[in-house]
């Protein structure tokens, strides 16, 4: 499948890993993209996860997050 290349997508892929790519209206202007992200798609938010890219000692990483809080206690 080809994508738009995110990183997470680009490692999935790589992984040979099936998956399957939902895209949705982005609004900047959200509280939570998670949810936003959630409501948008019509999932249950405990199903959605978001990569979060985050710069390692070797380079760059990808960290996948739930979609809802508290991602950020853990983060």
């Amino acid at each position: 499948m080809a994508t738009k290349g995110t990183p997470a997508v680009r490692a999935v892929e790589a992984a040979g890993v099936a998956y399957r790519l939902l895209e949705y209206d982005y609004d900047p202007n959200a509280a939570a993209i998670g949810l936003a992200a959630a409501e948008a798609l019509g999932l249950d938010p405990a199903l959605v996860y978001k990569t979060l890219v985050c710069q390692l000692e070797g380079g760059p990483g990808d960290l996948p997050a739930p979609s809802s809080p508290p991602a950020r206690a853990w983060i």
